[in-house]
């Protein structure tokens, strides 16, 4: 399974937890099926990226919540590498390959926070389209309404509190439900 449920050497409940929830919102079937995001291990990535920057937003001026976001971010890179060793890229290339998708995700991250703290959601359409793979993207990607649903999204993040991360429990808004 492309972009499987993780496997951490080491295993934080909470952090396994969170990341659980990452996955599950990274995969609503409505960002392939309507929204044009190609469904393929790089749409999937996209899409994963994309929450859990959101997850690392929320938690960035958190110093009691630091360790837990380093287990989730840990949990996502050590799923990246599973995930190219299960479709099989050869042990000398993993390496270069995270790394591209480090670059990637820092990148993304960088020209996201700017328009979702302002709530912009053109701006944040914008990004998107720079950053969304389209290569095997059948038809164009609804940036518009994704970044709807990441401003969304960070509001409803914004209304956990601390102590239930702490614990392990967040969720995501549904994109059924912006339909």
């Amino acid at each position: 399974m492309v972009l499987g449920l993780f496997r951490s050497l080491r295993s934080v409940p909470q952090a396994d937890s969170l990341y659980a929830e990452l996955m599950e919102a990274a995969r609503q079937p409505r960002f392939y099926a309507s929204l044009g995001v190609p469904d393929t291990m790089t749409g999937r990535f996209d899409m994963l990226v994309l929450h859990v920057f959101l997850f690392t937003h929320r938690i960035s001026d958190r110093e009691a919540l630091r360790d837990l976001g380093q287990e989730v971010f840990d949990n996502f890179f050590n799923d990246l590498d599973a995930s190219l060793r299960e479709v099989g890229i050869g042990d000398l290339t993993v390496p270069k390959r995270l790394k591209k998708m480090a670059n990637s995700f820092y990148g993304q991250v960088r020209v996201y926070a700017k328009p979702l703290e302002g709530g912009d959601q053109t701006a944040l359409a914008e990004a998107l389209s720079r950053n969304l793979s389209t290569k095997d993207a059948e038809n164009p990607i609804d940036t518009m309404t994704i970044a709807e649903y990441m401003i969304a999204a960070d509001r409803h993040l914004n209304t956990i509190s601390d102590d239930d991360i702490s614990k392990g429990v967040i969720s995501f808004p549904s994109l059924e439900a912006m339909a």
